[in-house]
């Protein structure tokens, strides 16, 4: 094609954009119209110059970019890492003032090309968890960021949900490598946590109408997604949910939210501490630990005028190592978002029926036990293992350490964290896994290398083998949580590892299938392992973690 016909055909590509500019922006219609002519084509249009939006330097980034419209304005991206990126999105308004403890709130038009080229701040949250956590005292931070392959259009849609709890972000998940090998498109975001994202009380919880602000910033960014994210490349009808740790149980909420119905299509677990066995939170035992937190930062009055008008500094210190002084835990029954268990949702079959794959760690809980022992600064000895199990499963303890015994492990942390964590997570996720295959395709997978590096603790007096959180760079290279060195590289072995892994993930977020593995059934227990040298399929999971001894303590058989 002739400089003059691409010429035209930009021209062209940017005409609807001149007539909404026109017809919602009168007085600076026909300004950011050339604005856009410009950007698209690297021309000056009618005298006008092509405008600077990079700021005095010009570098890799301002020499590609790229301008979207989506339903509140336009905004303007650029090109890294051989991926379309748009950070520091916004989805809903600020949730300040009298939106502090709202729920999320559509944003206003803005007139201007908005920049997004740089991450916006996390959600308030102290420095705990390691480099898990961002500080911040900013509470406008409802935005996300977005990764598109260079070529190609509906591109099936992943939505990544952080782990971390009461702190974490979207903004160190790098999507660029997903978006550019394996043509998916990219969302990860921020969203309220701690007390500011999960506070249950009756001066702004209008009976359970206005509640569970974690979980309803995340469904109203899905909203966000079904309405923009074409303009984009992405399919809004192929929408696959995956999160890590609480992002996974965040996910499991979501499928049986009935305010989520409809909003995404496939759901990926790394990690996802199951609610599988959690009860229904009533929604006045939730309002009750709210009125104690309201009384330690100082509103007496129980008044939202005063919760909404302390320091969010105060707020932060007073909600606790991970919420537990303000917030009841998950799921609370506010009759809206939440009004079931997972438990009776997923046996009755009434939830948001997805196909989804769930992946555990070998090794989840030594993360957990590593973090006990960093907080602390002891590390147990084998004459407090008992002890140790006794706090831990009460009248179940002797039968556990009949299970567990020490002479089978590394260490004594290394036996309680298998203990542990074989309950939390693998025989309580693979309970769940059986009972969901029932309705919907279900396919569970373990990631397996012992030689994976923390990105977030430091080292303990055990080897943390393939621990919590492990897997996150093998699915987004260079993650590093808040960490200011990078990680040690993936050796070849690993990067073979990981690649095959983002192979997987984004072949499920295509089509819902895995055709080269068996699915999981109450019947069949295949088990994708993902391992070095090569994935391949194990039976002998429930046997590994002892679910057989977790299923008879819970009085666990799978749904007829």
């Amino acid at each position: 094609m002739s400089k003059v016909g691409a010429f035209v055909a930009s021209v062209a590509r940017v005409v609807d954009r001149w007539r909404w500019l026109a017809r919602s922006h009168a007085a600076q219609g026909l300004q950011l119209a050339l604005v856009c002519l410009s950007v698209f084509t690297g021309v000056a249009v009618a005298g006008h110059q092509v405008p600077d939006l990079g700021g005095a330097h010009v570098d890799a980034r301002s020499k590609h970019q790229r301008v979207v419209r989506t339903q509140a304005g336009y905004i303007k991206g650029f090109v890294e890492n051989g991926a379309e990126q748009f950070l520091g999105v916004p989805y809903a308004k600020p949730p300040v003032g009298e939106l502090r403890w709202a729920n999320p709130v559509a944003l206003e038009p803005w007139p201007e090309v908005r920049d997004a080229t740089a991450y916006a701040s996390p959600c308030p949250q102290q420095k705990t968890l390691g480099n898990f956590s961002m500080p911040s005292v900013n509470e406008d931070c409802l935005y996300l960021n977005v990764y598109v392959p260079r070529r190609g259009r509906k591109h099936p849609v992943m939505v990544w949900l952080h782990g971390g709890g009461s702190v974490g972000h979207g903004n160190g998940y790098d999507g660029s490598v997903l978006a550019r090998e394996q043509g998916v498109l990219v969302v990860t975001l921020n969203h309220r946590i701690g007390a500011l994202g999960d506070l249950v009380h009756p001066a702004f919880d209008n009976g359970g109408a206005t509640t569970l602000y974690e979980l309803r910033d995340q469904q109203f960014a899905l909203k966000w997604i079904k309405d923009n994210i074409a303009v984009f490349g992405g399919d809004p009808d192929n929408v696959t949910l995956f999160g890590e740790s609480i992002g996974g149980a965040s996910i499991q909420l979501h499928m049986v939210s009935p305010t989520a119905k409809g909003l995404f299509h496939k759901a990926i677990f790394q990690s996802g501490p199951s609610r599988y066995y959690h009860p229904l939170v009533p929604l006045a035992e939730a309002e009750a630990r709210a009125k104690v937190f309201a009384t330690a930062v100082g509103c007496t009055d129980q008044s939202a005028e005063c919760l909404r008008n302390v320091p969010v500094s105060a707020i932060l210190e007073a909600q606790g190592s991970y919420g537990g002084a303000c917030c009841a835990t998950f799921p609370v029954d506010d009759g809206h978002v939440l009004t079931s268990t997972v438990y009776e949702a997923i046996r009755s079959g009434q939830f948001n029926r997805v196909p989804f794959l769930d992946v555990t760690n070998r090794d989840e809980h030594r993360w957990f036990l590593a973090l006990t022992e960093v907080s602390t600064s002891h590390s147990i000895a084998a004459d407090e293992y008992p002890a140790r199990l006794q706090a831990a499963f009460g009248a179940d303890a002797a039968i556990v350490q009949a299970a567990y015994p020490l002479s089978q492990f590394d260490s004594p942390s290394g036996a309680l964290a298998a203990a542990q964590g074989d309950r939390g997570y693998p025989c309580q996720v693979r309970n769940f896994d059986v009972d969901a295959s029932k309705y919907v395709r279900v396919y569970a997978a373990e990631f397996n290398d012992p030689t994976s590096a923390e990105a977030v603790l430091p080292a303990v007096s055990f080897p943390y083998l393939s621990a919590h959180t492990h897997e996150i760079p093998y699915i987004f290279p260079g993650w590093k949580g808040a960490a200011s060195d990078p990680l040690p590289p993936l050796n070849r072995q690993q990067q073979k590892l990981a690649r095959q892994m983002r192979e997987l993930w984004a072949t499920f977020a295509e089509t819902g299938e895995l055709r080269d593995y068996p699915a999981l059934t109450k019947s069949r227990e295949a088990v994708i392992s993902l391992e070095i040298p090569r994935l391949r399929v194990i039976t002998d999971f429930s046997e590994t973690h002892r679910c057989q001894l977790w299923n008879s303590i819970r009085n666990w058989t799978p749904v007829p």
